[in-house]
């Protein structure tokens, strides 16, 4: 509202100008937020309002409230997804504008950023292709092969999460990894559990199909909401933190603690536990952590002393030292395959285009796909010495874009 003042007459004139809603302003958005009568959003941790787009998803999941008309909770709904969809496309815009060379190719710099060396890249990151959803797939789509030549793309199979079964001694966890975890646990959640004795075959089949059958490519949402629940419970967030980070999977403090309580209730899950805390404490007594490959990480509040109880625990370390020697250790495992595809030859080196967290890319001409399928297949497979002859399992894909692949079969 605003005012302005006649000069013949000295009389005030109040006059309405109604701007363009812009949904990246977060003052416009928390005005809409409390339009609709809803509560601010507070940032985990920070204790401060936001307009984060994973506290407006809740606005858009969110059922009908007490005393809202069936109208105006389609409306809430609409506003928020629209917001969202916007900001989706704006980031698209703005983060992966790349600035392309004379062959329209982008080049990236590596370096090893987070302290638990998990590979990064920077000016421009690679490490951050949109992936999980419609919009991404069009964008993955615009990534291609030059004329003549096909992509190839391996994937190592739940890396980190055979790596955290191995650290904490669980046979049975990595073979439930190596078979498919989230569609293990998917199936657990859509009431139509996988038996955990069929021959490894069976039980990877088995995965598989529940990967397909309850995933979003079905409208479902247990194997998404696995797939974040899992590794996020592997690494220490508790059941507030997925309910804060994962509110579209966990809509409730009450189902989160529901996930949390079915995971390490499952045959594998005293061993994680035990091997998070006996990991935490490691860190408070030695100050260190050394992954596999003698790769070292100090941690000086692993622990925290807690006068009100009188008692230690988990300080502003704790997650990143559990995190540590699974993350490091797939990071030197990636490096190992990537030396072993160097050693191959000129002709290989000159294939490698793409390095990200836990896949490689390459750009192969087409007569030479099925070899170069086989090539990195094998070097991502082999058996690792550092830790006692464990493999890690790898899918291969292959296509014109990283937006139309298919699987290549061994």
């Amino acid at each position: 509202m605003n005012c302005r003042t006649c000069r013949d007459t000295g009389r005030i004139t109040l006059y309405r100008k109604v701007l363009d809603f812009n949904p990246s302003s977060p003052l416009q958005v928390s005005n809409l937020i409390r339009y609709f009568n809803l509560k601010m959003p507070r940032k985990r941790g920070e204790n401060r309002e936001t307009t984060e787009a994973r506290y407006l998803k809740r606005f858009v999941g969110q059922a009908r409230r007490s005393g809202e008309s069936k109208e105006a909770a389609e409306q809430r709904r609409e506003a928020f997804q629209l917001i969202l969809d916007y900001r989706e496309r704006q980031k698209l815009a703005s983060t992966y504008l790349w600035q392309l060379d004379a062959n329209d190719s982008v080049h990236t710099t590596y370096n090893i950023k987070p302290s638990t060396l998990r590979r990064a890249s920077s000016a421009p990151n690679l490490q951050n292709i949109p992936k999980r959803s419609d919009l991404a797939q069009q964008f993955r789509k615009m990534l291609i092969a030059a004329p003549g030549h096909l992509l190839i793309e391996a994937d190592a199979e739940a890396i980190e999460a055979v790596l955290v079964g191995y650290c904490a001694g669980s046979e049975e966890y990595v073979r439930i990894c190596k078979a498919g975890l989230h569609g293990f646990m998917a199936a657990i959640l859509a009431k139509q559990p996988i038996p955990y004795d069929l021959p490894y075959s069976e039980l990877r089949q088995r995965c598989k199909e529940a990967k397909r059958k309850f995933g979003s490519g079905n409208g479902r949402t247990e194997y998404d909401t696995a797939k974040r629940g899992d590794h996020a419970i592997n690494y220490l967030l508790s059941a507030y933190g997925l309910h804060d980070e994962y509110a579209e999977y966990f809509p409730t403090l009450k189902s989160a603690h529901e996930y949390l309580d079915l995971y390490f209730s499952l045959p594998f899950g005293a061993a994680i536990q035990k091997w998070q805390q006996d990991t935490i404490y490691r860190a408070h007594r030695e100050t260190y952590l050394e992954n596999h490959w003698r790769y070292r990480h100090y941690f000086w509040s692993a622990l925290t002393f807690d006068k009100a109880t009188n008692s230690w625990k988990p300080g502003p370390d704790a997650k990143r030292a559990v995190a540590f020697v699974p993350q490091s250790d797939a990071s030197a495992i990636q490096s190992e395959v990537l030396r072993r595809l160097a050693a191959r030859g000129e002709e290989v080196r000159s294939w490698l285009r793409l390095v990200i967290h836990d896949s490689i890319v390459l750009e192969v001409p087409e007569k030479a796909v099925d070899d170069a399928c086989k090539v990195v297949y094998n070097a991502m497979v082999e058996p690792i010495a550092e830790l006692g002859g464990l493999s890690i399992g790898a899918e291969v894909l292959v296509g014109k874009s990283l937006g139309t692949m298919e699987e290549w079969k061994p």
